[in-house]
């Protein structure tokens, strides 16, 4: 009877262990599940590895945007503005895609920047930097992007490694994979329509008297905004000659904005377009360089106005601008276009045509820091195609060479001085 109970004491004891153990192994299993999640939710999951390139169990594109650690000072470098980091950009714009993440930290996936989908590269940052000073480890699947809204006639290419450096190209030109114009065009139903290479204009475009009223307003002949006081030196000889020959028809040529004869009210660029908008004719738009497409958002507000903007050759403006709304002076000399000015003034009836488009299309200008377009091309680039812009330079700046010898003699005389 002893030996009885006392198994049944062992098999209650043994049953004890048991139990305890499984309550201790559920415990410790716990413990391990509850870190696990922890982890997943700090340090967003576990990576799964793959041959090259890290891949996320998530549908985030992760963006570095590249900047030199060491600040520069001088004639080229102006610290750019700082984009949102994060996904804010992408839905502060409401973008088609929001999954796109922004950071300007290298080593925010576990270290290594070789897990980034793509990195940009502004034109700013890395067209006076050597190849040992972008200290990053490149995987096949990355995308390097450059990227530029300056004129590559002022910002030349000239280091031989960036050939065959970039994927992609981010930039104010037609032909890039993303082009990234200063200005939309739409229609009258709101849809975007231009700027693009081969602009489907209307022609037959019907006649209005809507704009009657503000050009009888009008009292005054050109005007020219110039806020950058290079742009006056650019342009001064020819200024200088149109203005002459608006005073023997007794007109003149004002200058507005932060380099010209008359500040903007309130430092604000937008009140001199009012100005433009009451009291002038025509506008003189003139751009800095005539880099390929690089006609920038000054055009764009121009085309805002009821003035008639003035612009000069070298720039394939039809791209931009509908047929007859303005007035270009590649072909004409200085006393044609005074002529055509003092006619248009005289025979308002015939100025009034410069501004029938306005009832077929409308400008808005794009926002400089506008990160739509790249994020959707990182989600429809279902290809994946691993090109790269082997003579880059050249597709660039077709003058490079020149450009770049110049800039040299530039910085040899910035340093002698």
């Amino acid at each position: 009877m002893k030996i009885l109970k006392s198994r049944n004491i062992v098999s209650h004891l043994s049953n004890a262990v048991v139990v305890k153990k499984c309550v201790y192994f559920t415990v410790i299993l716990s413990i391990l599940s509850t870190g696990f999640i922890l982890n997943l939710m700090i340090n967003e999951s576990q990576p799964m590895y793959k041959d090259h390139h890290v891949k996320f169990p998530t549908d985030l594109k992760y963006i570095l945007f590249w900047r030199l650690e060491t600040n520069r000072k001088g004639y080229y470098f102006k610290k750019l503005p700082d984009l949102l980091e994060g996904q804010a950009m992408f839905i502060n714009q409401k973008c088609k895609y929001i999954n796109c993440f922004i950071t300007y930290n290298n080593s925010i996936l576990h270290g290594n920047s070789k897990n980034f989908d793509a990195v940009v590269f502004n034109i700013k940052e890395i067209f006076d930097v050597k190849r040992e000073e972008i200290e990053l480890t490149r995987s096949p699947e990355q995308k390097y992007i450059f990227n530029s809204m300056d004129s590559a006639a002022i910002f030349p290419v000239c280091f031989p490694y960036l050939d065959n450096f970039f994927n992609l190209t981010w930039t104010y030109r037609f032909d890039s994979d993303i082009p990234q114009p200063f200005f939309d065009i739409y229609d009258y139903n709101n849809n975007l329509v231009g700027p693009k290479q081969q602009m489907n204009w209307i022609i037959d475009m019907k006649h209005t008297n809507r704009y009657k009223n503000v050009i009888h307003n009008k009292t005054k002949a050109v005007a020219w905004i110039v806020n950058k006081c290079r742009s006056r030196r650019k342009h001064f000889q020819l200024v200088t000659d149109i203005g002459r020959e608006l005073n023997s028809y007794n007109y003149s040529l004002d200058l507005y904005g932060k380099c010209g004869g008359t500040k903007c009210p309130g430092d604000n660029i937008l009140s001199c377009y009012e100005i433009i908008e009451k009291s002038y004719y025509f506008q003189l738009v003139l751009e800095d360089t005539t880099s390929e497409d690089h006609v920038t958002e000054r055009m764009g507000r121009a085309m805002m106005q009821t003035a008639i903007p003035i612009v000069q050759g070298g720039l394939e403006y039809a791209s931009y601008l509908p047929p007859g709304s303005y007035i270009n002076m590649k072909n004409l000399t200085i006393k044609e276009l005074g002529a055509i000015i003092d006619y248009l003034i005289h025979n308002p009836k015939y100025y009034a045509y410069f501004f029938d488009w306005k009832s077929y299309y409308y400008y808005t200008i794009r926002p400089k820091d506008y990160v739509c377009d790249l994020c959707a091309y990182l989600n429809e680039d279902i290809g994946h195609s691993k090109k790269t812009y082997k003579k880059f330079r050249k597709w660039w700046n077709s003058a490079f060479h020149k450009h770049c010898q110049q800039k040299r003699l530039f910085d040899l005389f910035i340093d002698f001085q």
